[in-house]
């Protein structure tokens, strides 16, 4: 079973850190809960727009990658990136967020024969920072930032992913901190979850179509190397 959960304007007022005014601002939330039957993976392909992808039911954009020129031209991934357990980067940029064979999210500082010899992960990318682990949001020093667009990937206790996506920078949506982020996937049960690339690059897909509004300035999605996706 895979739900995509409204978030109502209650719930974001009531766990949100934002000082006002910007409460009145709600941002615009999307989650994905891909129950723990079906596994995320994650997907390594030529620069891509997540949306022109055949054959799942949807997804959300994933790690870092390189971008000198800021032209957002979407290669190559950079730090430790595994797809389908084929490594394509093994040195490490930032944290990893992982899924091993049986289907459990590692998120932390791992080199990548932590990665592939301790845990037996499959999929991987890296970004930051971490937002949950082990059921205990991270310090707040950690998680301090302003208010942008933001991906992430999170895990409940039963084994669901949980993808979470908040549209920023627009009028009608600023966006989440770090620890705003955190706090709403703590409501939904996750007990271990990571930060992605956000941004610009935010973007999520269900059932063929894009379903948030990202900010990028070129207009729909911008040009990624990696994805979380499921079937």
């Amino acid at each position: 079973m895979i739900d995509i959960i409204t978030i109502t304007a209650e719930t974001i007022r009531m766990i949100s850190t934002m000082p006002s005014p910007l409460l009145s601002i709600v941002p615009s939330l999307l989650i994905l809960r891909i129950q723990p039957f079906i596994q995320a993976r994650l997907t390594v392909l030529a620069p891509f727009r997540i949306v022109r992808i055949k054959g799942d039911t949807g997804g959300i954009n994933a790690g870092i990658f390189e971008d000198s020129a800021g032209a957002g031209t979407g290669w190559p991934p950079s730090g430790i990136t595994i797809s389908q357990g084929v490594i394509y980067e093994e040195f490490p940029n930032g944290y990893v967020a992982g899924i091993s064979r049986d289907g459990i999210l590692y998120v932390g500082d791992y080199s990548i024969d932590v990665c592939v010899r301790d845990f037996d992960i499959q999929n991987a990318c890296s970004f930051g920072p971490i937002l949950i682990a082990n059921g205990q949001k991270m310090d707040e020093k950690t998680l301090e930032s302003g208010v942008n667009p933001r991906t992430c990937i999170g895990q409940r206790g039963d084994g669901a992913i949980m993808l979470l996506v908040v549209d920023g920078r627009q009028a009608y949506s600023f966006g989440l901190t770090y620890g705003d982020c955190a706090d709403l996937l703590l409501e939904y049960g996750c007990i271990n979850a990571m930060n992605m690339d956000g941004g610009s690059s935010t973007s999520m897909y269900y059932k063929g179509q894009l379903v948030n509004h990202p900010s990028n300035q070129a207009g729909g999605t911008r040009y990624l190397p990696t994805a979380w996706l499921f079937k």
